[in-house]
């Protein structure tokens, strides 16, 4: 007589359910490396006033992807860890710009400050006060 082994249903789903559960971890791990492409990249605004000359001035933004993910948790396979990265500048200039204003008295000018990124770094993502929490990329490269 063969030795038999006999495994109750709930044993072999237990089974089954953490082996799917350490596949998706494995899944996490491997598509968290993606390569992040977090740079700055020149722009232009079209700064204007009333009763000023528009100008266009060359300035400077962040674009570009950071890693992002949501998997198992390594150590506990019920709950789920999450880390958001987000392009943003790491430091800043302002920068002064004068419009000349003939429609408000002759050769007048108006001082415009401009803030412009310096360098930019996949940081961690968080509500910034004064922007929409939605804005079209198009807008952002005008």
């Amino acid at each position: 007589m063969e030795p038999t082994s006999h495994q109750s249903p709930t044993t072999a789903s237990t089974v089954v359910v953490k082996c799917a559960l350490i596949a998706l971890l494995l899944l996490g791990l491997i598509s968290q490396c993606s390569a992040a492409t977090c740079q700055r990249r020149g722009l232009s605004h079209l700064i204007s006033h009333e009763g000023c000359m528009p100008r266009r001035v060359p300035s400077y933004g962040c674009r570009g992807s950071c890693t992002s993910y949501s998997r198992v948790s390594p150590t506990d396979y019920t709950q789920m860890e999450r880390s958001c990265q987000c392009c943003q500048e790491s430091d800043h200039q302002v920068r002064t710009v004068w419009l000349n204003c003939p429609a408000l008295f002759p050769n007048t000018r108006m001082q415009v400050e401009l803030k412009m990124a310096m360098s930019c770094n996949c940081r961690p993502c968080h509500g910034l006060s004064g922007v929409p929490a939605e804005t079209r990329l198009e807008d952002l490269l005008q």
